[in-house]
């Protein structure tokens, strides 16, 4: 009879078990089905959240860089619009329709009872 030793179990390592598939096996998913289907759905939630986060973020910028275009414009339109009430421009407006005004040379005075 021979005397025949049984071959020695090693501990293998992390990654040698990962690849020879003793982590990932159908045992485990059965196991532990809930906490990954849990696991995977806060990963899908974290990148939707993300991608809405940035996409908000890009409409935000386009918004502002708007909002300033905008604002310059008023800025420019309410310049436009003191320019053309001085006295001076309406002056010459009124000369160049040839309507027959004049301003006073005199002060305005008070008329009391």
């Amino acid at each position: 009879m021979s005397l025949r030793k049984p071959p020695e179990k090693h501990s293998d390592g992390i990654f040698s078990g990962l690849i020879h598939g003793r982590w990932l096996s159908t045992r485990f998913f059965s196991r532990y089905w809930g906490p990954i289907l849990l696991i995977m759905g806060m990963i899908i939630f974290y990148i939707a959240n993300r991608y809405d986060c940035l996409s908000k973020m890009e409409e935000i910028k386009h918004l502002e860089r708007e909002l300033e275009v905008v604002r310059s414009e008023a800025i420019r339109q309410k310049s436009a619009y003191m320019s053309n009430t001085r006295e001076s421009v309406m002056t010459e407006r009124i000369n160049a329709i040839g309507l027959d005004l004049s301003v006073s040379t005199h002060p305005p005075y008070r008329v009391e009872k």
